[in-house]
């Protein structure tokens, strides 16, 4: 049988690699998390708003709905409380975490 000589290395040793491991590791996490709070606001009216209260501004708003991993963790948890959510947090082994993203 032909081995397969487009078959490469595994796509997290390649971030490693490259040393973006850990931005695209947040920003996949960060936004699997805000996906889940937006499909709640999207079907409740005035939750952004309340949301745009606690944060105080508008650009803060967009800034904490955008793909901007540094968003600090407790903007995050004031946001979802203005708006009766908390976030769950769990540690999962490195090799689990896009078996537990597709989940999500």
């Amino acid at each position: 049988m032909k081995k397969n000589k487009h078959t490469g290395g595994d796509f997290d040793d390649f971030l490693k690699e490259e040393g973006l491991y850990e931005e695209v590791t947040a920003k996949a996490l960060k936004k699997t998390s805000m996906y889940k709070l937006e499909k709640h606001l999207a079907s409740k009216r005035g939750l952004k708003n309340k949301i745009r209260q606690v944060l105080k501004s508008p650009s803060m708003l967009e800034r904490f709905l955008s793909d901007n991993p540094h968003v600090e963790f407790d903007t995050m948890v004031r946001a979802g409380l203005s708006v009766g959510f908390v976030p769950l947090i769990d540690w999962v082994p490195v090799g689990k975490i896009g078996k537990k993203l597709k989940k999500a």
